[in-house]
């Protein structure tokens, strides 16, 4: 069962931004590369770039980067930290053509997170890897890096989204959602281009659409307020079994896989 008790990133928010704020990256973003869900689905991208309007955002798995896409057109500045070599290579002609059509691009950080000084000075650093074998360590390290004076800005947020069709992001979403300063709930539906797809075969090792409809949650967390107790105690629940997550999915039960 999910959780209930939510803090919406609500009505004072929705007053500051206005609706003229509004970003729509199924549009902005024509050369869309990966389905739903090896990506965040479009009006959560949507959603995140609102909130990342005028400010400095890192995303951290950046892959790709159709997010990273989508946010610099809103953002201040956008920088995308990934490890995998193509990737970078990707990423890099991708934020070129972005000046080259007049935009500002964004910056690649070819690297671990681990090892990303982007992190150090940004408003919004921004996630959705999967579960707590991944959320809980770039957590961890965010709360070092402020313990140890590397995060400059007082009110950096770390924005991290869970799939509510997936079983270990339900898992993490049920213990995180209790302590995060904002939660944001966005429903999508790409069932019609995750199946058109997988028909196509375009992605490698891509084989279900049994994700592309549901509902995401976005949630912020104050770095400067993790505290060592909400850590400690998120690592001591440890991590469920890789054999059993899925006994947590949510599957859709309306968008099948094309025959």
């Amino acid at each position: 069962a999910l959780g209930n008790d939510h803090k919406h990133h609500g009505e004072a928010d929705e007053t500051r931004l206005g609706d003229h704020h509004h970003v729509d990256c199924a549009r902005i973003v024509p050369d869309i590369t990966d389905p739903v869900p090896v990506r965040s689905p479009l009006v959560v991208l949507s959603a995140l770039a609102k909130i990342f309007r005028h400010k400095d955002v890192v995303e951290v798995g950046t892959r790709n980067g159709d997010s990273i896409t989508c946010f610099a057109h809103a953002a201040k500045s956008a920088t995308g930290i990934e490890m995998v070599q193509d990737y970078c290579k990707q990423l890099d002609i991708r934020s070129a053509k972005l000046k080259a059509a007049g935009g500002k691009g964004f910056r690649v950080e070819c690297s671990m997170f681990q090892q990303a000084k982007s992190l150090g000075d940004a408003d919004y650093i921004t996630f959705w890897l999967g579960g707590d074998r991944r959320n809980l360590p770039i957590l961890a390290h965010l709360h070092a890096m402020q313990a140890r004076g590397e995060i400059v800005r007082p009110n950096t947020e770390a924005v991290i989204a869970f799939d509510l069709r997936s079983g270990m992001d339900i898992l993490s979403y049920n213990y995180w959602s209790k302590h995060a300063a904002w939660t944001q709930l966005v429903p999508f539906d790409e069932c019609s281009h995750c199946q058109r797809t997988l028909t196509a075969k375009q992605v490698t090792g891509f084989t279900t659409c049994k994700r592309a409809e549901g509902t995401f949650a976005i949630s912020g967390f104050r770095i400067s307020q993790l505290s060592n107790a909400t850590l400690d105690a998120a690592w001591k629940r440890g991590f469920p079994n890789w054999r059993h997550l899925h006994d947590y999915d949510n599957y859709s039960k309306t968008c099948h896989d094309p025959t």
